[in-house]
């Protein structure tokens, strides 16, 4: 069975979560010790699974390594340290995990490794990173890769292995490793065990005929011993394809050579290896004899001819796109099945037919000059003094040159100069000074569409201020809608993506100032291509695969593009991508405006009527009312009142649209362009009045009746309804029966410490446990009597707090230890079902960052959870108490966030149960003896099986402020639900502030004061006072992290993976935040409106349960 390589990734990523989980977040801090491939199962769907825990150690307290004189383990999977000294700890287990990537990507066992000089893999892997050839390393049954992820697997497999386990990555380093492809990666430094095999065995080597793949020409070992014995005296014979021309490199030692013995054997030995070489000789001739580069002074090119860069990458000549006639000049990618055009050097003078006479040349006076019959289209224009020495040559990067050909290095005209929609490595893009003393900017311009390569809208350019640095994108070269932001010397301020794997470098020079780029990797082809769409995309191919993925975008999301959708057509906030044409418009009829296939704006159904027309009603025009749109720009701006507005734009012929805010009267000419719809909370919306003809105003007499009789059949309905459902829950609770089995568990005696019932302990079935019974909870049952007793009475110097569950008791044992005892009360806002779901997934769920249950009570209509004691209580009592909150220093915060965070990515994702929490808030928050923060409080949460990830409820249960506005408003839940709570817990935690109840600015919450603050470049403003100064950057990714999560489309919100990644990943830029939900500004509060009483509040007909936090 072949594996294919995302299968293998998945696997690979499956075992660093795995051993993370291990070494970080499970209760008990474990090295497994024996991490290989026979110990990795594989489930139905080859999920891996880590098995074998027979000689694994456990790890207490803050001890991070130990010594052993019994060493344990598989020979090719154990850390050197462990082999030679008995020294075990984490870092054993990650070089174990080392060798498992190395095996994964290439197929082949560790051990036994007879395939090189070296004595295993991990030699070879070194030997072939340290020689760039790192990708003859992959599996030859996987083909050619998809992309560079590969080359980041032996990148961190090698880091891994390293010999000195302190300069191992730790596993959460790693698994950040793998969940950033962007990430720049150390360079490993040599492993050990890489000695170079002393002594080559010719006899174990087969006599069978074996092929080799060099550079994709196939050389057959048609003497096998004879071949080896040479391959052993000089090495392997490897035909490689230079910069410049094809030649042989041998590697290998000549030791062999001189042991021989001067017999037969060697004169024969002597015979084939001349015969061999000869071949070799004549393969390299053979293969130099490629397409030439060069066109010469007094030569053409025309039809179908072209010339190709020397190193076989670039070609240039004729084309033609799509269905149209029209023919251009261009450069493009030779050896892509989809041509991939890089330059056109007629791009607004297409030769309008395939007429042979068309023929690019060096002309008498040395231009290059393109002429279809007796016009120029296009020429370089230059006054040179010498044209019979010049030579037009496509270079290796891609760069056509007109040159002095016996000085190569003397250049008059090169394509670099002027490019079209693509910035190619080597590149340039910037300003130059022309012969008049004038600047001329050099732009990346779009095409038209995808099959016009004539000018687009789009362009892409540095600013004329070159002190800092900036290359912007522009709508019709006027209209700035985004940039790189400032250039720091090493990186773009705004997307240092661009550097990952590129160096780009600023040149300045009396004549020009310019940037270009070098890529870090020579495998890899890279372009920036101004695209058709609006967006600068960072595009990147293996030399092998031939096929192009996007790595970046500028700007990231489509919808950020001005005047995506065009004339009088609209994106909304919840489908940002798509286009809508206004209300009285249709798409463009001419496919001309469109581009593959996309909105490119649209055109009245009917046209207005002006002057003294009339339609057949009697009216010329009117207007349709658009909500909650962001006005549009350039308009013009009176004081006027709304009728005022109203009037003077229906009287104006050349006005077609207008708004009206106060006394504020707004009216636009001309296309409408860059609208947004935006939801009901968002600050700066409008309605907008679009003036349509008379025909498009809809008659709503016959709305209002369809609505009359739509009313009059719910309210005939509901009221049957609300009946059988309140019948229903009547019997419901009657059957709710007492128990019958008694709790047998004395709580005073029972031993924690050596009782694994709280961890290890599962619920027998999901199912049954919904249902009730008490035999379904395979927890310790406590009696009442020593419940009651362990707290006291439940007495109140034990009470802890109070929370939307119940009252919070301390209680301790016979010998010392003490709990936490949390009994449901009768006026609870939750009930039975709650505390059924709360045993039926603390149970479940074993990680150092969700609170642990100890056992329940379930007797006299008593229902009780017993919990490990948090001495600290939660995270409220000090995050906004003005006294205690001075305790939480900013290194404990980001440890409390990233914690946090921790234990949502293990309910979402690394649990046996997927699980959304649906009520994580800062009372929820447990803080042990050493700040580490405990998710608790499971009543609300949900499970989900399968590949399911969201899902719709009648019920919303949860906590003022912390709701996602999805599921506050529709009911709809989702991983993402918890995401939204995760952001507001960080800015809180942040700021020291609460969420809802916020009165220092015009904001509604402290969502909205975020959001003004980052808008504003204010953002550190929102830091707690009593944190001092803790480093500026940390502060401003934790808030911009926040705003991520908060963003009003759940789809826009990262996935808490991602947001583990981008906490840990304090290098890799994070895309700026779109406006949250609940932004609007405060306009009236009540001082008496709020009430601290539980409340139940109906939203679109959803029963809403407000819970007081805890």
């Amino acid at each position: 069975m072949q594996i294919d390589w995302d299968t293998r990734i998945s696997i690979v990523q499956g075992i660093a979560q795995g051993i993370l989980y291990l070494h970080e977040y499970s209760r008990l801090r474990i090295v497994h010790r024996d991490l290989k491939a026979s110990n990795i199962l594989l489930d139905s769907e080859m999920n891996p699974k880590i098995s074998d825990f027979g000689t694994a150690r456990i790890f207490g307290g803050s001890d991070s390594k130990t010594n052993t004189k019994r060493i344990v383990g598989t020979p090719g999977y154990m850390a050197p340290e462990y082999l030679l000294e008995g020294l075990f700890s984490a870092k054993s287990d990650v070089y174990s995990f080392g060798v498992l990537v190395l095996e994964i990507v290439s197929g082949r066992k560790n051990t036994g490794f007879h395939n090189s000089d070296s004595l295993h893999l991990l030699g070879h892997a070194w030997e072939l990173w340290n020689s760039k050839r790192a990708l003859e390393l992959i599996d030859p049954s996987l083909g050619c890769p998809p992309d560079v992820a590969p080359l980041r697997c032996i990148n961190i497999g090698l880091l891994c292995i390293e010999e000195n386990p302190n300069d191992r990555p730790a596993m959460s380093d790693v698994v950040s490793m793998l969940g950033n492809e962007l990430a720049a990666l150390p360079s490993p430094k040599q492993p050990a065990f890489t000695a170079i095999r002393p002594v080559i065995n010719t006899k174990s080597i087969s006599s069978n005929d074996q092929k080799f793949s060099v550079n994709g020409l196939t050389i057959s070992s048609v003497e096998p011993r004879t071949l080896t014995r040479l391959s052993n005296m000089f090495g392997t014979a490897v035909l490689k394809r230079n910069k410049n021309n094809y030649s042989a490199h041998i590697h290998g030692k000549q030791s062999d050579f001189i042991s021989m013995k001067s017999n037969y054997n060697t004169m024969v030995f002597c015979i084939f290896s001349a015969v061999y070489f000869l071949l070799l000789c004549f393969a390299v001739k053979f293969c130099s004899s490629i397409a030439v580069e060069t066109i010469s002074f007094g030569q053409s090119l025309s039809g179908s001819q072209t010339i190709v860069s020397q190193d076989g990458t670039f070609e240039l000549g004729f084309f033609s796109t799509g269905k149209s006639n029209n023919t251009y000049v261009g450069i493009w990618y030779r050896d892509f099945a989809e041509k991939t055009t890089v330059w056109v050097a007629n791009r607004e003078k297409p030769i309008s037919n395939t007429s042979r006479s068309s023929k690019l040349e060096i002309s008498e006076d040395g231009n290059l000059v393109l002429r279809d019959e007796s016009e120029n289209l296009w020429s370089t224009n230059l006054v040179l003094s010498q044209p019979s020495s010049i030579e037009a040559v496509l270079l290796n990067t891609g760069n056509f040159v007109l040159r002095e050909s016996s000085e190569p290095s003397t250049i008059f005209w090169q394509s670099f100069d002027y490019p079209t929609d693509t910035w190619l490595p080597e590149g340039k893009l910037g300003l130059r000074i022309l012969p008049t003393s004038s600047w001329e900017r050099q732009r990346l311009i779009s095409w038209k569409n995808s099959e016009d390569p004539s000018p687009g809208i789009y362009s892409f350019v540095m600013d004329k201020d070159t002190s800092g640095g900036q290359l912007f994108l522009e709508w019709n070269m006027s209209e700035r809608y985004n940039s790189t932001g400032t250039w720091t010397g090493e990186v773009f301020a705004s997307v240092p993506e661009f550097s990952y794997t590129s160096k780009f470098t600023l040149v300045s020079t009396p004549n020009e100032t310019y940037y270009t780029y070098s890529l870090f990797n020579k495998i890899i082809l890279s372009r920036l291509v101004m695209d058709v769409s609006g967006q600068l995309k960072q595009l990147t191919a293996l030399l092998c695969h031939q096929t192009w993925s996007e790595t970046f975008s500028l700007p990231r999301e489509q919808s950020n593009v001005y005047a995506y959708c065009g004339d009088f057509s609209y994106s909304s906030s919840s489908s940002p991508s798509s286009c809508t044409c206004l209300q009285g418009f249709v798409p463009f009829s001419n496919e001309n405006d469109r581009i593959n296939g996309g909105m490119r704006g649209c055109e009245r159904k009917a046209p207005l009527l002006c002057e003294n027309d009339t339609s057949p009603k009697g009216k010329k025009h009117g207007f349709l009312r658009i909500s909650n749109l962001n006005p549009p720009d350039n308009s013009e701006e009176q004081q006027l009142t709304v009728e005022e507005c109203k009037s003077a734009c229906l009287e104006n012929c050349f006005c077609i649209a207008y708004a009206n805010v106060g006394s504020l009267c707004s009216m636009w000419s001309g296309a409408l362009l860059n609208l947004k719809q935006v939801s009901d909370v968002v600050n700066n919306r409008q309605d907008l009045y679009v003036k349509v003809a008379n025909s498009e105003l809809q008659d709503d007499s016959g709305d209002k009746k369809r609505l009359m009789v739509i009313v009059a059949v719910v309210v005939s309905l509901v009221g049957p309804a609300l009946g059988g459902l309140l019948i229903f829950g009547a019997r419901k609770i009657k059957r709710r029966g007492h128990g019958k089995k008694d709790s047998s568990q004395d709580l005073l005696s029972f031993d924690f410490s050596s009782s694994n019932h709280a961890i290890d302990n599962q619920v027998k079935n999901v199912n049954n446990a919904r249902e009730g019974s008490k035999n379904d909870f395979d927890l310790p049952l406590f009696s009442y009597a020593s419940v009651s007793a362990a707290t006291s009475n439940f007495s109140a110097g034990n009470k802890l707090g109070e929370g939307g569950f119940g009252p919070v008791y301390k209680g301790k044992t016979l010998k010392g230890e003490e709990i936490a005892v949390k009994r449901l009360s009768t006026r609870s806002g939750q009930g039975l079902q709650e505390f059924r779901n709360e045993i039926l997934l603390i149970a479940k769920l074993q990680h150092r960052n969700l609170v642990r249950l100890l056992g329940c009570c379930i007797e006299q209509d008593e229902n009780i959870l017993v919990y490990e004691y948090m001495p600290n209580k939660s995270l409220d009592f000090f995050l906004f108490d003005p006294k205690k909150q001075v305790s939480l220093e900013w290194e404990t915060r980001i440890c409390i966030i990233e914690g946090i965070a921790q234990g949502l990515l293990y309910l979402h994702q690394y649990s046996r149960l997927r699980i959304i929490h649906r009520d994580l808030k800062a009372s929820n928050i447990l803080l042990d003896s050493e700040m580490n923060p405990k998710i608790s409080d499971f009543g609300m949460a949900r499970i989900f099986g399968g590949n399911n990830s969201e899902a719709n409820t009648k019920r919303i249960v949860g906590t003022y402020g912390y709701m996602a506005p999805e599921y506050a408003l529709d009911g709809i839940f989702s991983i993402k639900s918890d995401v939204f709570s995760f952001g507001v817990l960080v800015l809180e935690i942040v700021s020291g502030k609460k969420n809802t109840g916020f009165y220092n600015s015009n904001a509604l919450n402290l969502i909205g004061h975020a959001w003004d603050l980052w808008i504003h470049n204010r953002a550190l403003e929102l830091l707690d006072p009593s944190l001092g100064s803790p480093p500026a950057v940390a502060v401003l990714r934790c808030i911009n992290i926040g705003l991520l999560c908060v963003q009003e489309n759940p789809n826009d919100r990262p996935t808490m993976s991602n947001v583990v990644s981008m906490l840990c990943n304090e290098v890799v830029a994070l895309p700026p935040p779109k406006q949250p939900a609940f932004v609007a500004r405060r306009n009236v509060i009540k001082a008496n409106s709020t009430s601290s009483n539980a409340q139940s509040v109906s939203v679109n007909g959803l029963t809403f349960s407000s819970l007081e936090p805890r």
